[in-house]
């Protein structure tokens, strides 16, 4: 359809006998390929990952009964067994743990019911309960204390022999556990990975280990929402207790990460799209170089379209090739994408106990599509221009740049209209973040369409401003850059696109970094945290707290109370109960009510962060009402204030703790901030504590350490970020480096010309990395202005879409002098094989012209 068989012939032979060339081509489609895969494969390894480990804890369960805000009272199962005989139920308990033996692996505790377990988990059948548990000692993990089961294959992995011991640390307490057998999962379900992550107790183990004495996290049930044991059911639970489809519970808490996910895959695409300007330069440089040959095929009959389906299939066939090489390469960088993301997600979204690899066939289908689109499309507008081309016109030089004069108005009206549809966009489409993300781009490629006639514009300043200093071959080098816009334009346009991210991101990163310091420095005040629990889930034992309070270098306390919402429209939010002492100026306040309502304890108020009230489209204005489900019903309460946050997991509910015990009838607490005489005795104030606490599991944790897990969580979530930007730096500088070598292909019986009329190697080398220099300048000038404009982007809009905060804008003077530098150190390096080919040319070559 595209070429005959004689021309195919004709355009190999040109690229085998033009490596580099061929090599670029398929380098630019491969490495913005390999980025979106990678992404790709990174986001659906987390979403597999979140499935299966999901699966595994809820097993068959259609529904669960879930405290609200505590964990459940035992005593709704017995209930629930006893008053209503319904045995398609079990009980659970979740938690969280580390081996010491595993360098302090994390895994997750499942305590079951053994006897209720066949119909939910994949222990086995009901007449073989349990067939998959490599143990003859199954009565042991009920009647023998502190013993697990593992999976097979995580002993396997680490030579752990059945009744082998291991260190089970939960914050500042160690137990010793027993392994009394071992469990394996249905191989084709993929579970046994997840089960290398789980450890497996009965519920009184389980209980006993994490304090939670005659509680629950929830029950499992198997039931149908119409029936009539369903509505039964919801009428015996008491206020604060819900009964949730799985499936609700489990979409909500995915739902956390989808937006970071999403910002991933986003800037992937930048370097995809970075690729197009790559491409779209090697197939223009082998125009160029044969342009010779088009008119001799023209010549010879060869019609326009012929021409046009020729390059065309050029490009799809290196395409495909690059899109295969992309996708394997995808596949190895979603190695290290995988582990950086899964990292990302438990620590700041939930917890994923193992990390699949999980490469799905719409992965495939999607960097094949992308790969063979963009290697099409930037290959649409050489092709044209060859198949435009007239018998006589294909064998001279300027007939493009003439034409590339004439239309340099409308590429500027062309961006400008660009613009104004992306500020349409960004202005018009609310919270929708793709839509941003679309928005943001038209911005960019309309400013890419400004570059010709700014380079020119450039140019007519440059080139009297810079010949008394560098001589009249930087002036034969900066007016090639401007006589051949066709060529320059593109290359400085990506190199430009690339900078402005480079300065787009590091403006937002440091924005960020500086707000969230600000943030850590007003909310960690105390010099030592100790919490009940990794996950706040047990209270602190009032006599722990008064026996702290009582120690001479302890000169005061602060307690708080955190809850997680497990239900209701505020599900994943976090209610935090402060004590009334606790100043006001610890919160950097966004909008706030008067100081009068801000300091009435007495009222029914609440303060909310700015990403919980961005989440639940509560404007930041005072007088809002939230509603909240007490155990004495509904409760209404006053919104006095939005405070900036950076708190995840849906953000947070501020709450008096005289407030809270009104409704709540509960006033102890799950953490406290102890403030030492002398900080430095931090280590030694540790030690004291777990001497009065040896019993319970307490997570004890210096302000130090909480700031720097805190910063490096964050630096975490921008590592893949700034890899994407590095390489689509790469990339426009390999396209820069194409268009040199396109330049001087066009100049080559020019340059021959000037060598045989006495310009020296020196000289030469001295124009074409001028010409280098000048394109690098010329793009980081460029791209100071639209990196502005992106960093404002990305802060205002993206980062407020996605996570409801607003930052401070930082500006760096360093950022922009780097950008700068590597902007002309990308562009000189670029330079130098092409300055190297034209200086070992032999002149009686270069002056040939048949």
């Amino acid at each position: 359809m595209f070429l005959n068989t004689r021309l195919f012939k004709i355009s190999f032979r040109y690229f085998i006998k033009h490596p580099f060339q061929t090599t670029m081509m398929v380098l630019g489609i491969a490495l913005g390929v390999a980025l979106v895969v990678s992404i790709d494969i990174a986001n659906s390894s987390v979403e597999a990952s979140f499935q299966k480990s999901t699966q595994s804890i809820t097993g068959k369960a259609t529904h669960q009964i879930i405290g609200t805000y505590q964990p459940l009272n035992q005593d709704i199962y017995t209930t629930l067994k006893t008053k209503l005989g319904f045995e398609k139920s079990a009980p659970v308990i979740i938690g969280k743990t580390e081996i010491k033996e595993l360098d302090n692996k994390p895994m997750r505790i499942l305590g079951v019911d053994p006897f209720s377990e066949f119909q939910f988990r994949n222990f086995g059948s009901q007449d073989q309960p349990l067939k998959n548990i490599k143990s003859d000692k199954f009565t042991d993990l009920i009647l023998k204390p502190a013993s697990i089961m593992i999976s097979e294959n995580l002993a396997r992995q680490h030579n752990i022999k059945q009744n082998g011991q291991l260190t089970l640390i939960f914050g500042s307490k160690e137990v010793t556990i027993t392994i009394v057998g071992f469990i394996t999962l249905a191989e084709a379900s993929g579970e046994n990975d997840i089960a290398d992550g789980i450890l497996y107790m009965d519920i009184s183990t389980a209980q006993e280990l994490l304090n939670f004495e005659k509680k629950l996290s929830y029950i499992d049930l198997i039931l149908d929402s119409d029936s009539a044991i369903y509505h039964e059911i919801k009428r015996l639970l008491p206020n604060g207790v819900k009964l949730l489809p799985t499936a609700k519970k489990s979409s909500a808490i995915r739902e956390m990460s989808k937006s970071f996910e999403f910002n991933l895959a986003a800037f992937s695409l930048l370097a995809l799209l970075v690729g197009l300007f790559l491409i779209y330069n090697t197939v223009t440089f082998s125009i160029i170089s044969r342009r010779h040959q088009f008119g001799i095929l023209r010549a010879l009959g060869v019609t326009r379209q012929e021409v046009f389906y020729m390059v065309i299939s050029e490009s799809l066939f290196f395409g495909i090739i690059g899109t295969f090489i992309g996708l394997l390469l995808g596949i190895f960088l979603g190695i290290y994408t995988v582990r950086m993301v899964s990292q990302t997600v438990s620590g700041l979204y939930y917890f994923l106990p193992v990390s699949l690899f999980n490469i799905s066939w719409f992965t495939f289908v999607k960097g094949i599509m992308l790969g063979v689109l963009v290697s099409v499309l930037s290959s649409l507008v050489p092709a044209f221009e060859a198949n435009q081309s007239q018998t006589n016109d294909a064998l001279l030089h300027s007939v493009l740049e003439t034409k590339m004069n004439r239309w340099l108005p409308y590429f500027s009206y062309f961006g400008l209209f660009l613009n104004i549809i992306g500020i349409a966009i960004l202005c018009y489409s609310s919270k929708n973040v793709p839509l941003g993300f679309l928005g943001t781009a038209f911005i960019v490629f309309g400013f890419a369409f400004f570059i010709p006639l700014l380079t020119w514009m450039a140019m007519k300043v440059f080139i009297p401003l810079f010949t008394p200093v560098l001589g009249i071959t930087a002036k034969m080098a900066l007016r090639s850059i401007s006589r051949s816009l066709s060529r320059t334009g593109v290359s400085i346009a990506a190199l430009m696109i690339a900078i402005s991210v480079y300065i787009g991101v590091g403006i937002m990163i440091n924005s960020f970094k500086g707000s969230l310091n600000q943030w850590v420095d007003t909310h960690l005040k105390g010099d030592v945290h100790i919490a009940s629990s990794e996950d706040s889930k047990n209270f602190l034992p009032i006599d722990f707290i008064k026996a702290v309070r009582a120690l001479p270098m302890v000169v005061g306390i602060n307690e708080y109370q955190l809850i997680q919402l497990q239900a209701g429209p505020y599900i994943n939010s976090t209610l935090f109960i402060i004590d009334n002492s606790q100043p006001s100026y610890q919160w950097v306040w966004k909008k706030v009510g008067s100081d009068k309502l801000r300091n009435d304890f007495t009222r029914d108020t609440v303060y909310i962060s700015e990403s919980f009230a961005w989440k639940h489209d509560i404007e930041e204005n005072i007088n809002n009402i939230i509603s909240l489900e007490t155990p004495k019903g509904i409760q209404n309460f006053k919104v006095g204030g939005v405070f900036s946050d950076f708190f995840l997991r849906g953000g947070r509910i501020v709450m008096y703790q005289n407030v809270f015990t009104k409704y709540w009838n509960e006033s102890r607490s799950t953490n406290i901030e102890v403030y030492l005489k002398n900080p430095k005795q931090a280590s030694k104030f540790i030690n004291a504590v777990k001497a009065i606490s040896s019993d319970n599991p307490l997570l004890t944790t210096t302000q130090f350490e909480i700031r720097k897990r805190i910063l490096k969580a964050f630096d975490n979530t921008f590592a893949i970020t700034v890899a994407l930007q590095i390489l689509s730096a790469l990339v426009a500088v390999i396209g820069i480096l194409n268009t040199i070598m396109a330049l001087i292909y066009e100049r080559f019986r020019e340059i021959g010309m000037l060598r045989a009329n006495g310009l020296s190697i020196k000289q030469l080398w001295k124009m074409l990395m001028i010409e280098s220099g000048f394109i690098g300048l010329l793009s980081g000038l460029i791209a100071l202005p639209l990196g502005l404009v992106l960093s404002w982007i990305l802060i205002a809009v993206i980062n407020k879409r996605s996570f409801g905060w607003t930052l401070n804008f930082s500006l760096d003077i360093e950022i922009f002098i780097n950008a700068m530098v590597l902007s002309i150190c990308a562009a000189l390096f670029a330079g130098i094989f092409p300055a190297w080919k034209a200086s070992h040319t032999p002149i009686i070559n270069a002056i040939r012209t048949e």
